[in-house]
Formats: structure tokens, sequence, C-alpha cells
């Protein structure tokens, strides 16, 4: 509540506008949040004379604010587990066509499962960009496919 005071004070002595959020606590013993808006009013004779400003009860408005971010938190480890596990059963099939290919003697069967190694590893690739992309509708899309390149480069020139 100091904070909030000193904010007070501050705008107080220098007439500048303010806008304060704060709790305050009612007779019955329930908190509200308050949104305090202030705009200096000065005389004719350009004396400072106070503020004219409202006090809002923002209570709903802060609850909802908290269910959001509680849900966007529960969203974001969500997210981080189905990342982890389409990104380790990604490499489990890539490892595991990688280990059958040993024991294949045909080469067109041989062409195929490295072909379905490097739609795993395109798969697991533009996994991975859309889990660090910041924004879902804003992916670097060259970025993406100078990756993409690259890998499908090695993967063709080890061949």
């Amino acid at each position: 509540m100091e904070h909030y005071l000193e904010n007070y004070r501050v705008n107080f002595s220098t007439h500048q506008f303010f806008t304060i959020e704060y709790r305050l606590r009612r007779e019955d013993g329930e908190y509200r949040w308050i949104l305090d808006t202030g705009m200096p009013r000065f005389n004719m004779n350009r004396s400072f004379a106070g503020y004219i400003g409202s006090c809002i009860d923002i209570s709903d408005r802060k609850q909802v604010e908290t269910q959001i971010q509680n849900s966007l938190e529960e969203k974001e480890v969500l997210l981080k587990g189905i990342h982890h596990r389409v990104k380790s059963n990604l490499h489990v099939i890539s490892n595991l066509l990688d280990l059958q290919s040993d024991y294949i003697g045909s080469p067109r069967v041989q062409e195929l499962f490295a072909d379905s190694q490097n739609r795993i590893q395109t798969m697991a690739l533009i996994h991975e960009q859309l889990y660090q992309s910041k924004d879902l509708g804003q992916i670097d899309f060259s970025e993406y496919i100078h990756t993409l390149m690259d890998n499908l480069f090695c993967s063709y020139s080890r061949g």
C-alpha cells in the first residue's frame, strides 16, 4: 500500500495525471481491486485546484485475468509434455527404421527406408519449428526452409 500512497504523493505534488491499480479491504473483510485515475484540475489563474477522477471496481476483471493466466500456464506445461513425447516418438521411429535398414538387402527397399527416415526428420523439424515459435501465426518460414534444405542435403549426401 505504501507504493500506492507514494505514487499519489508524487503525482499530487507534481500535478500529473495518474492511473493506479490497488486492492482495498471492504468493511465486510472482502478484498476488491480498484482502478483509480485522476486528471489534474487548474483554476482560471492556473493554480492547482485538485483532481477529477474515478475509482472503478475491477475485481471481476482481475479474477478473469488470474484464471486466464493459470489456464495459460497449465497449457504451457501440457504443450511441453506433448512436445517431448512427439519428439521422442519421432526419434524412436527414425532409429527403428535405421536399425531395421541394416537387415535389408534390396537397394530399392533401402531407398524406401531412407526416404521414410527423411520424412520423419522433416516432421520432427516442422514440429520443432512450431514448438520454438513464439507466435504460431508467425513462423519464420525462411529459417525453416534453410534448415530443411540443410537437413535434406546432409541426408542425401550420406547415401
